[in-house]
């Protein structure tokens, strides 16, 4: 049940779970690795949210204009320099 409520948890995004392993066998191992799951995915979610703001700054602060479009040709983002054209 722990594991179950520790996966519902990280579905929703919440990856602060700690599984306390009850056993030493199979189950007790899957435990202790679900939560270094956790904790590895935490930290790749908060990498790429960082580089998510580093890339939006660089794209912000341009003195370029540049111009974001989805596969069909249709403008999705624009930086303040392309709003100006």
């Amino acid at each position: 049940m722990v594991l179950s409520k520790g996966a519902e948890s990280i579905s929703k995004g919440e990856f602060n779970i700690t599984t306390e392993p009850t056993s030493k066998d199979e189950i007790g191992n899957l435990s202790r690795v679900f939560t270094k799951m956790a904790e590895s995915l935490k930290t790749q979610r908060e990498e790429i949210l960082d580089l998510k703001l580093f890339f939006e700054k660089i794209i912000n602060n341009s003195p370029s204009a540049i111009i974001i479009c989805d596969e069909l040709g249709k403008i999705i983002s624009a930086n303040p320099a392309a709003e100006k054209i």
